[in-house]
């Protein structure tokens, strides 16, 4: 079974490699593709242990180059987000969809999907936020 207690203090401070991670702004290549998410956080609210919540975080490219999306990982394993596959065109518009379940969850909820992408920075972090109360 995959715990999912954890907190922003389990998040590591130095990359595998021993190095800082660092938390400075990157310089987003104004060249580029440039991923932008109408929405960067979603709260679904209260719900009962074992319910299912699905959300669609919609986004566009606003850059100048394809958008290559490479992954979306979830901080958990009771949270699914899929991705489109294809190059998502300057102008054009794509959906990260994200399933979370809350069977054996209880109480507050804060699930991160990490995107991985040809942008500047690399990563972009969409979240779930809520509740979950006990049958």
């Amino acid at each position: 079974m995959i715990s999912c207690q954890q907190n922003e203090t389990d998040i590591p401070s130095k990359a595998e490699n021993g190095k800082p991670i660092s938390t400075e702004p990157v310089q987003q290549d104004e060249n580029g593709p440039v991923i932008k998410f109408e929405k960067s956080e979603y709260d679904f609210g209260v719900i009962t242990e074992g319910d299912t919540v699905k959300y669609d975080f919609k986004f566009s490219n606003v850059g100048k180059k394809d958008l290559l999306i490479a992954n979306a990982a979830a901080s958990c394993g009771c949270t699914v987000p899929s991705f489109p596959k294809e190059a998502i065109k300057p102008g054009e518009s794509g959906v990260i969809k994200v399933m979370f379940n809350s069977k054996g969850k209880e109480g507050a909820i804060d699930k991160t999907v990490t995107i991985t992408a040809n942008t500047q920075p690399q990563q972009t972090m969409v979240k779930i936020i809520g509740k979950v109360e006990k049958k």
